[in-house]
């Protein structure tokens, strides 16, 4: 009897069916155990899941906290817990493990590519704490995404003269489960209005690259004009990002939306990279040394 020759799209529905699987999964978390922390913990944990599955051996992906360090004079700066980080393994990635047993880990920001806040339903509130939460991340360790230095794999920094670079601002994304009516029935104007949330007094609005629903809706930045998505490695200030969306809204299957939203990411990643650790800011800091500043 011939052997049926298995085909890519069948292939992809696999990673369909595990996304039914979480949202069953969390659901009776959610509902039935009443374990609101832990239905969060668990989509958080699956959503890493995922990822790790498909980001390239080169990267990594583990959760967190981020630190920045200017000199060894002053107290490296630590943000606020991140739900997904990945990181270039080819320069210093981690500096120590907090809670082996959740994985929590320490690392700098030199080798951070992507930052990614996961909620389990994406409504308005949930997706305005995530940009307000990245924002706050942002601001705390000096995310950088105006950056137009240009490096090779391994962190080694080039000049201008070579063309497409290597960059090293990370990708700001928002992950979620579900999709709330308010994302699927227009995700280009909520992500315009998510931004704009975050427009506050001597605040830097959120330079989001992406919104990722695992059931089918996907928003992130474009080409002016275009119908394709198109990472932007450095932004302008003051440049105003066109967007495109894939939902259901737009008549695509939820399939069209999670190979958009993982290829959107690899995109990103295919040109990122980190850069040297500042070592000297990290583990031979005045703070470490002196008693009488602890």
């Amino acid at each position: 009897m011939p052997v049926m020759a298995i085909s890519y799209r069948d292939l992809f529905d696999v990673n369909l069916k595990y996304l039914d699987f979480i949202v069953t999964k969390t659901l009776v978390i959610h509902q039935y155990l009443h374990g609101i922390k832990s239905s969060g913990d668990s989509v958080e944990s699956e959503v890493r899941e995922l990822l790790r599955r498909v980001v390239p051996a080169r990267f990594r992906v583990t959760h967190g906290y981020i630190v920045s360090a200017s000199n060894a004079a002053e107290e490296p700066s630590v943000s606020p817990q991140v739900d997904v980080i990945i990181v270039d393994t080819l320069v210093p990635h981690s500096l120590w493990t907090v809670d082996d047993s959740q994985g929590v880990e320490i690392v700098p920001i030199e080798a951070v590519v992507a930052i990614i806040e996961v909620k389990r339903t994406l409504t308005e509130k949930a997706l305005t704490e995530a940009a307000l939460h990245l924002q706050k991340i942002r601001d705390r360790v000096g995310v950088e995404k105006y950056s137009n230095s240009g490096y090779l794999p391994g962190g080694v920094t080039i000049g201008a003269a070579l063309t497409s670079p290597y960059r090293s601002n990370p990708l700001f994304g928002i992950f979620g489960i579900i999709g709330d009516p308010w994302l699927i029935d227009a995700p280009s104007e909520r992500f315009k209005e998510l931004v704009k949330s975050t427009d506050i007094e001597d605040k830097v609005p959120l330079e989001l690259d992406m919104i990722l629903s695992l059931d089918g809706t996907l928003v992130a930045t474009a080409d002016s004009g275009s119908s394709n998505y198109q990472p932007h490695h450095v932004r302008v200030t003051g440049e105003v990002y066109p967007v495109n969306e894939s939902s259901a809204r737009a008549g695509h299957a939820p399939r069209q939306a999670l190979a958009f939203g993982l290829g959107f990411l690899l995109a990103y990643l295919d040109k990122s990279c980190g850069r040297m650790a500042n070592i000297v800011g990290y583990f031979f800091n005045d703070h470490l040394m002196d008693e009488k500043k602890a």
